[in-house]
């Protein structure tokens, strides 16, 4: 029996059309999976399902009947969660106070407080949910959504932070989850996940359905699927000439937001002609290290130094400078939503060239180059980056970082949220970097990722870092604290 049904969906956002026909049918007990290229609408379409969008047309069947009203307060009344790539959460309030406020019932509260415990999840349940990292912030989300026992759990991207372990964990809970007559639908761009949480799979392309099909389809078809006849090849990577030194770290002591130390006597470089790989679960110190290489947090003791020079401490100086960066939250932290793609590519111009008059048909141009270069589909550079897929941001967010060549590209999770094709083309561009002589520091959750990319590895765990050997589970154990229990609280320096 079909717990969720919905036929020929249409939703237009202005000029974007974003769903075209789309139809999608889940069953009971059944765990669904739904795939597309960057912009193919499915997101779209579960905001839909879960109340937080209408359609121009088509229906919504929930267990038989026809819904009309469509707004969050129904969906949850009708059973339907949704975790999107976009938190609603208060930034002010802490995780704890976060998750009362959502569940508001004592039993809903211990039981999300019980799966982070099951999960082996470590939550900051005291610190403001503004100073988690991303990868904290999307499990609370995850548990806020688990612990009102949905009957159809919609889940976004949910291992795109999570280590393999981490991941098998939450996916032996989903598991259980639907085998008590519910439902779950899986937004993934992780094909090697498909097989190993699905029972079924649908494919979008540009807003219309394409195929659904068992879960157990070869991946190479299930990417021919996704992007028609175009060949997805394989990135072909090309060690460059090591070089200088162009960014340095000694030492380095970091507090977090609640005082304690956060980054613990870390130092390493990154030479010209190399991408140097930072892997780890997010929450580790990551964001606050980098934060401190870009003047945006205060260390207590150590140096930074970018070509043998002290750092900048602002982010303008450091792109002024000749460095490009992309930090862990750009929808928040470096892109105005509100404003086109042409506006957002001339404030980053702005901020280079310390001007105030501005050739605006020469940045339409620019803009239309980028947005051609790295594939964001959108009218033009006068669309409005709020009507765009959380892909196609994430898109012309790198385009801003990585469109023009720089000394130093200072890259966190470059690639989330990105579909197939989108992540193959980033990964050759940051290879042609390399070649081309640039430093790459790129700091990753996606531990398949940093093994394809990087020249040297190293992993963080409780603000301690330390070079690994290339090898998947000698990364995955320092990953999960093992080899750092001997050193915890002590200066480490790693790969100088």
């Amino acid at each position: 029996m079909a717990l969720a049904r919905m036929d020929n969906i249409v939703k237009r956002f202005g000029a974007v059309t974003a769903l075209d026909g789309a139809s999608l049918e889940v069953e009971v007990r059944e765990v669904h999976a739904l795939l597309g290229e960057n912009g193919a609408g499915k997101t779209t379409l579960m905001r839909i399902l879960a109340g937080r969008l209408s359609p121009d047309a088509g229906e919504v069947w929930l267990d038989g009947k026809r819904i009309t009203r469509f707004t969050p307060q129904e969906a949850q009344r009708q059973g339907v969660a949704m975790v999107a790539q976009t938190f609603t959460l208060v930034l002010p309030l802490t995780a704890d106070e976060n998750l009362r406020l959502a569940l508001r019932d004592r039993r809903a509260i211990k039981r999300a407080k019980e799966l982070a415990d099951e999960l082996g999840w470590q939550l900051r349940w005291d610190a403001e949910v503004a100073a988690l990292s991303v990868g904290e912030r999307q499990r609370l989300e995850i548990l806020k959504a688990l612990a009102v026992n949905p009957r159809l759990l919609i889940l976004d991207e949910p291992t795109s932070v999570l280590t393999p372990t981490e991941t098998e964990a939450l996916f032996g809970l989903l598991r259980r989850f639907v085998a008590a007559d519910r439902a779950l639908i899986v937004i993934t761009h992780r094909l090697s996940e498909v097989a190993q949480v699905a029972d079924r799979v649908t494919v979008l392309r540009q807003g219309r359905k394409v195929a659904t099909v068992p879960a157990t389809t070869p991946t190479e078809e299930l990417a021919r699927l996704m992007v028609g006849e175009v060949t997805v090849t394989e990135t072909k990577l090309s060690r460059g000439q090591v070089g200088e030194v162009v960014l340095q770290v000694r030492d380095l002591w970091v507090r977090g937001d609640d005082g304690r130390w956060a980054v613990k006597g870390v130092g390493f470089t990154v030479r010209s002609g190399e991408i140097v790989g930072i892997a780890g679960v997010d929450g580790n110190g990551q964001q606050e290290l980098m934060e401190a290489i870009w003047g945006l947090r205060r260390w207590e003791r150590g140096e930074i130094r970018f070509m043998g020079a002290k750092g900048f401490a602002s982010p303008c100086k450091w792109w002024r400078n000749g460095a490009a960066l992309l930090p862990p939250d750009p929808m928040r932290r470096m892109l105005v939503l509100a404003w086109s793609l042409t506006r957002n590519a001339a404030l980053r111009r702005q901020v280079e060239e310390q001007g105030w008059w501005l050739n605006w048909a020469k940045m339409r141009a620019i803009a239309e180059e980028w947005r051609q270069r790295f594939g964001v589909r959108a009218p033009s550079g006068d669309a409005s980056l709020v009507n765009l897929s959380g892909g196609n941001r994430q898109r012309w967010a790198l385009a801003m970082a990585l469109a023009e060549p720089k000394r130093l590209f200072l890259l966190v999770n470059p690639t989330q949220g990105l579909d197939v094709a989108s992540t193959k083309t980033v990964h050759a561009l940051l290879n042609q970097l390399r070649a081309d002589g640039a430093a790459i520091l790129l700091v990753s959750t996606d531990l398949e990722e940093v093994l394809t990319l990087s020249d040297r590895v190293l992993v963080m765990f409780a603000g301690q870092l330390r070079e690994a050997e290339r090898q998947r589970e000698a990364i995955g154990a320092l990953m999960g604290g093992v080899g750092f229990e001997e050193e915890r609280g002590a200066t480490i320096s790693a790969a100088s």
